[in-house]
């Protein structure tokens, strides 16, 4: 919904500009009571100079159901570098 949402935390001298892509959700369509989605991935980059030291993730306002199963993220996303996070529902 659109209050839905993740906080990145982490930390860099000079505050890194972290962009979470598609920027408007994911879609995971009809899902039957008591089966999960199919993965659909994000993308997380780092669209800034400085590092991002990635200390974890963290929900806000997402319901019930939905799950980060699985990234590709290293602890520190350079500048310019991108990530993947896998969600299921």
């Amino acid at each position: 919904g659109p209050n839905d949402g993740i906080v990145v935390s982490g930390n860099g001298t000079t505050p890194p500009n972290l962009v979470l892509a598609p920027a408007d959700g994911l879609a995971f369509g009809r899902v039957p009571l008591g089966t999960q989605s199919g993965i659909r991935q994000a993308t997380l980059t780092n669209t800034g100079t400085a590092t991002a030291n990635l200390l974890g993730f963290n929900w806000i306002g997402v319901q019930n159901g939905f799950a980060l199963v699985g990234d590709d993220c290293p602890s520190s996303l350079l500048g310019g570098q991108s990530c993947t996070l896998d969600f299921r529902f």
